[in-house]
């Protein structure tokens, strides 16, 4: 039987359940205890060792964006990122289904998210809200042209958001499974040298994949503020 690489990619249902649902269940359960349970606030997280440095990052990065009235955004911000990557961490270890490698459920969060920055710019300014796709100073003559670039450009922030974090995902799954089939093809055909050396090629593809899905959340949770600050202050 010849097995496809997108194999792992496929949802699967037994008796009524998916490996999606079970994925996203096993994850938010982890996600619950990692805050000790969302009764006990954010703050609690500081106790857990090597996780201050986290939430200094987050921290830093909301509070450079927004100043001090950034602190209302952090509670969303730190949430998303530590749910994010805790998917894709464990999305790495073998026979572990990945929901961020699915468009379904990254653009679920995107579009979630932008529907939020709009909803939040229009309690701010009102109609004002619409002078963001009308950039100041642009000739009159051009205002229907822009106006129509400028709202493609918004809505479009849906599909590159989501899209841009289920594709590295899914690329680095890809290499990790394509790497890992020549392994096991120079194995069982006993070429041991080779595949000790596509071994270590897989043990620093690993650990580049870590620093992917690291760096992706990051991307994702920096964007989001982004476009919060946007809304904000109107740019």
């Amino acid at each position: 039987m010849v097995v496809s690489f997108f194999d792992q990619f496929n949802i699967i249902v037994v008796l009524g359940v998916s490996n999606f649902s079970i994925m996203l269940v096993f994850i938010i359960m982890m996600f619950l205890i990692f805050f000790e349970g969302m009764g006990r606030g954010l703050i609690y997280c500081k106790r857990v060792t090597g996780f201050r440095w986290l939430l200094a990052s987050v921290r830093g990065m909301v509070i450079d964006s927004f100043g001090g009235s950034g602190e209302r955004y952090y509670p969303f911000i730190v949430s998303l990122f530590v749910f994010l990557l805790i998917i894709n961490i464990w999305g790495l270890c073998p026979y572990i289904f990945t929901p961020t490698a699915h468009v379904g459920l990254t653009v679920g969060f995107s579009f979630t998210i932008i529907v939020a920055v709009t909803i939040r710019g229009a309690l701010k300014f009102g109609w004002g809200f619409l002078s963001m796709f009308m950039p100041m100073g642009a000739p009159m003559g051009l205002s229907l042209g822009l106006v129509i670039i400028e709202s493609v450009s918004y809505l479009i922030r849906i599909l590159s958001l989501g899209v841009r974090l289920a594709a590295n995902i899914t690329a680095g799954h890809l290499l990790l499974a394509i790497i890992s089939g020549f392994v096991w093809e120079m194995v069982i055909n006993e070429w041991l040298f080779l595949g000790l050396g596509c071994s270590l090629i897989l043990i620093l593809v690993v650990v580049l994949e870590v620093g992917v899905a690291l760096i992706q959340v990051y991307v994702f949770c920096l964007l989001t503020i982004i476009y919060f600050k946007d809304a904000y202050e109107l740019h």
